[in-house]
């Protein structure tokens, strides 16, 4: 079991498909829940990512790409030992890039992707008044839903009358997800927000790509005396040569890559500080996760598919939200292959004594909703 207390004043995207997914075993999960240190997590980046966006509804949330992830996964692989949990779990994220149909129950949960019902929420929150708010989004994943938060705060600015500390948890089955995925995500969007704007101002434009096709100069004609002599005096035409550039434009709707120096992560860091924002992170099951301080509000997506783990999943949503607090689950109607879907979470929920109202849907093909938890604690 594991407690905490609160201290504070691709590729494009996926739809579900989990038809291929590995028998649930029903013995408990014995993975320890546990925190990720924050500062370890910064540590351990790569140098530089490669990164797109995804749009959800009307903005444009940058992401690490997830072809980006095989690779620094596969490298990872080839320098650790193939028998350690770390090296296990980064195999089984590798295997699921490579067939994105297949999900494997308490190893990996397929957060490395975007998932369709990720971005709905993320549309959905946009708008929330979250700062200063207390806020955990569970199987997090990409975090698309927590970064439209983000992206609105750090957009915002800072007011001397802003509420108290934002606090944003980010929870996975998987830890190398919020290594690999969600904490590159969320640099990404502190780097195209207002927040990052000085930073980004500081980057020179990428050396031109050589053009293939382009001939080198003829210096056929060229003459020994027509190179000046060291002493020649220019003439009042000649101009000094450019030690200055013009700031390069980074577009958000346009992919690109990204080093991970330690002057950016140090302007990061600064700016959460600015922004009065808390980040934590945890891995691990639900059924190890008891939130002692509940959550104005809680974020979940794309988690429901599974009907095993819905006891856990309804507790957990439950204990976290508090008694003014909101919470939202985006998801399928129903997820083929597994059993799981809507309905089956509203039995769910129901069998705990709470129940669900639809705040938004998609009705098109294989329809989608958002849901708001009611509780009766």
């Amino acid at each position: 079991m594991f407690k905490f207390d609160f201290d504070v004043e691709d590729e494009s995207v996926e739809e579900t498909k989990l038809g291929t997914a590995e028998k649930w075993d029903s013995t408990p999960d014995e993975r320890p829940f546990r925190e990720h240190d924050f500062l370890d997590l910064i540590q351990t980046l790569p140098d530089d990512i490669s990164y797109s966006s995804a749009q959800a509804g009307d903005i444009h949330i940058p992401r690490r790409d997830l072809f980006d992830v095989r690779l620094h996964l596969m490298a990872s692989e080839a320098q650790n030992d193939n028998q350690t949990d770390k090296a296990k779990e980064d195999q089984a994220a590798i295997e699921f890039a490579s067939r994105p149909s297949d999900l494997v129950p308490r190893v990996y949960e397929g957060g490395m992707k975007t998932w369709e019902c990720s971005l709905d929420l993320a549309a959905y929150v946009f708008d929330e008044d979250a700062r200063g708010k207390k806020i955990i989004e569970l199987g997090c994943g990409t975090a698309m839903p927590s970064l439209a938060i983000l992206q609105k705060i750090l957009n915002d600015g800072v007011s001397s009358s802003q509420p108290g500390t934002t606090v944003v948890h980010l929870q996975d089955y998987n830890s190398s997800v919020l290594e690999y995925v969600t904490l590159p995500n969320i640099i990404l969007v502190w780097f195209f927000s207002k927040a990052g704007e000085a930073y980004r101002s500081t980057i020179p434009p990428p050396s031109p790509k050589p053009d293939s096709k382009s001939k080198l100069p003829d210096v056929s004609n060229l003459k020994l005396e027509s190179v000046p002599e060291e002493d020649e005096e220019e003439t009042e035409n000649s101009e000094p040569p450019k030690t200055s550039y013009d700031p390069y434009v980074f577009k958000i709707t346009e992919p690109g890559d990204l080093a991970f120096t330690p002057s950016l992560r140090s302007a990061f860091l600064e700016s959460l500080r600015t922004h009065r924002i808390e980040l934590r992170f945890f891995s691990g099951p639900w059924d190890g996760f008891y939130p002692s301080t509940p959550y104005d509000l809680v974020l979940t997506s794309e988690t429901i598919y599974q009907p095993m783990s819905l006891p856990s999943l309804v507790r957990l949503l439950r204990d976290a939200t508090g008694p003014s607090g909101k919470c939202l689950v985006a998801a399928k109607m129903v997820y083929f292959g597994v059993g799981g879907g809507i309905r089956e979470f509203e039995q769910a929920l129901e069998r705990s004594g709470g129940s669900a109202k639809c705040v938004w849907e998609h009705r098109e093909g294989v329809g989608r909703s958002i849901m708001q938890v009611m509780s009766s604690k």
